[in-house]
């Protein structure tokens, strides 16, 4: 069996399983599907080719930038549209339904700005 086969099945799984224990603790808290907390990981894998691929910067700076960047649109997204619809004393699908609109609308600006093909970061 190949070995690098081997690997890249455990680095997938464990991609799938920092996902999947991220949708976890967010149903356990908040206690609905944040639809858009996909597009969150999304976005910041977005934020990372932007800086090293077009703009050109190093990795061991748009990495962490990307990371602080999608740490911030998520802070953005609670503050601003989940808070206030929690305040109102809004219902669970109601907060469902914000969310799958917000997944929509990023997901459409990423398309927007980058396109629908397929990108890739080249580490060499």
């Amino acid at each position: 069996m190949n070995v690098q086969l081997i690997f890249n099945c455990i680095f997938s799984g464990g991609i799938y399983l920092i996902i999947d224990i991220s949708f976890s603790l967010i149903f356990q808290t908040t206690k609905f599907f944040h639809f858009a907390h996909a597009v969150i990981f999304t976005s910041g894998v977005y934020f990372a080719y932007l800086f090293n691929q077009v703009l050109g910067w190093p990795y061991y700076a748009a990495i962490p930038m990307a990371i602080i960047l999608a740490l911030l649109l998520g802070g953005a997204m609670e503050s601003f549209i989940y808070k206030s619809l929690r305040k109102g004393g809004s219902s669970a699908i109601v907060l469902l339904l914000a969310s799958l609109g917000i997944y929509i609308i990023l997901q459409n600006l990423i398309s927007l700005f980058f396109g629908d093909d397929t990108k890739s970061i080249n580490f060499y």
